[in-house]
């Protein structure tokens, strides 16, 4: 019975030793890994959120038929004008340029797509004469047109900007006016605006197309009754 208890007592002794080794050892790696532990460097990383935003081009104000007027007859003659206005918005820094394009630069008989108003011829092919020069009697009929801008003229193409001093177009000075530089009207794309860098979205100056028909006295070839028709496209697309 003595020797029962005195070997539990042992045992529970063991036991109580063995804990308490335990205990401390747990004890000794938690204070030589505290250190670290409680005063662990803390880490950053700095990271970008980017977007592109995509520019874009849109008319404001297309171009619309135009109607000449007043409508000349076929053997006294006469002169007739119509004009059409063109205005985008676009949000390019670089800015946009137009072009127009003509199907033909004749005015066409829409009945017979024979008899036609033939294209104006300026003294300078592809520079457009300062004034309207109208033939003789008996000459052809003659079809042109003309860019202005009243808004900023700096955004016509130089070829349609003219200089007052010396009844010139094609001329580097800031001068737009209805009623000047005639040319007709191109079958390739030809540049009439170069609007230049921008700030931020913009709606651009108003940008005139004016055309003209001068029909002389008995014109040759002969202008018969009946509706002409030409077909022109702007293109506007945004400087790259």
């Amino acid at each position: 019975m003595n020797v029962t208890y005195f070997a539990a007592r042992i045992a529970l002794r063991d036991a109580l030793v063995f804990v308490l080794v335990a205990l401390l050892g747990f004890l000794g790696l938690f204070i030589a890994f505290e250190p670290t532990i409680a005063k662990g460097q803390s880490q950053q990383s700095t990271f970008n959120i980017t977007m592109g935003v995509e520019d874009e081009i849109a008319f404001v104000a297309a171009p619309q038929d135009v109607s000449l007027t007043p409508p000349p007859s076929g053997i006294t003659g006469g002169t007739a004008n119509g004009s059409t206005n063109v205005a985008v918005r676009t949000n390019a820094t670089l800015g946009y340029n137009m072009t127009i394009q003509a199907s033909s630069s004749s005015m066409v008989n829409v009945a017979t797509s024979t008899q036609t108003i033939p294209p104006y011829s300026p003294a300078s092919v592809g520079v457009p004469d300062y004034n309207f020069s109208t033939n003789s009697a008996g000459e052809s009929s003659q079809f042109a047109f003309s860019v202005t801008s009243a808004d900023d003229p700096a955004d016509i193409e130089q070829v349609f900007r003219h200089n007052n001093a010396a009844n010139a177009c094609n001329s580097t000075d800031e001068n737009s006016t209805l009623g000047q530089c005639w040319l007709d009207l191109p079958t390739t794309a030809l540049p009439i605006v170069n609007r230049g860098a921008l700030a931020g979205p913009t709606t651009s100056a108003t940008t005139t197309l004016s055309f003209r028909v001068h029909v002389p006295a008995n014109p040759s070839p002969a202008v018969v009754q009946g509706t002409y028709r030409a077909t022109s496209t702007v293109t506007v697309i945004n400087n790259s």
